[in-house]
């Protein structure tokens, strides 16, 4: 039995998402500037919604081998990240300090999808360094696919793409083994999937496992 004070809660936060992307589509001609401001949007809501110790913002990532992601809509910053911007700048992160990267759509199309998959590409041949002694809670697979590089999602305000041919896309999007010394020992040099889950607005989402 759904809960109805959350389901007005998440009907609410709907609504704001929706109308954003209306405000920005009758606000900016220019397809830039209206992406802008529903990825600000993205991330203000994201800055409210995780813990405190947690922080949003956007830029590029970068390995202790010097290699680079691409510039990125969405960073979730953790605790081990010396240098933290605003939420409205852009900055170089360390792969250590970074828990989560994201990009943002108003539609996703088939061009849209292959964009992103490719920056997972970038972002993917990152390691994160593991110090010695260094340990993760976790289970199953979850230390090679997110304690290596962290976890590439996608967010669209819609979709025309449907959801079996996106999981069908995903699935056929090769994995992407790490750059040429950006890994030190054997437990992180797997290759990881491109991307990790695509979450469409209140119509689905699509897991990559």
């Amino acid at each position: 039995m759904r809960n109805p004070s959350l389901q007005a809660l998440f009907n609410a936060n709907e609504a704001e998402f929706r109308n954003t992307l209306n405000l920005a589509r009758s606000t900016f001609n220019h397809l830039g500037e209206r992406g802008g401001h529903v990825e600000e949007f993205f991330r203000s809501f994201l800055e409210r919604q995780l813990p405190r110790r947690l922080t949003v913002s956007q830029g590029e990532v970068i390995d202790v081998a010097g290699n680079r992601s691409a510039q990125a809509d969405v960073l979730i910053l953790n605790e081990d990240q010396p240098a933290n911007m605003a939420n409205s700048s852009s900055g170089l992160y360390i792969v250590e300090g970074v828990s989560a990267v994201g990009e943002v759509k108003s539609v996703l199309t088939k061009d849209a999808l292959a964009d992103t998959i490719n920056k997972g590409r970038k972002l993917k041949r990152l390691r994160v360094r593991e110090e010695p002694g260094s340990s993760m809670l976790a289970v199953g697979s979850d230390p090679r696919r997110f304690g290596a590089c962290p976890p590439f999602f996608l967010f669209a305000y819609s979709s025309s793409i449907s959801e079996s041919a996106l999981e069908e896309l995903l699935g056929e999007a090769a994995y992407v083994p790490p750059a040429p010394g950006s890994h030190i020992d054997t437990t992180n040099d797997s290759a990881l999937p491109p991307l990790d889950a695509i979450f469409i607005l209140d119509e689905y989402s699509v897991l990559n496992y």
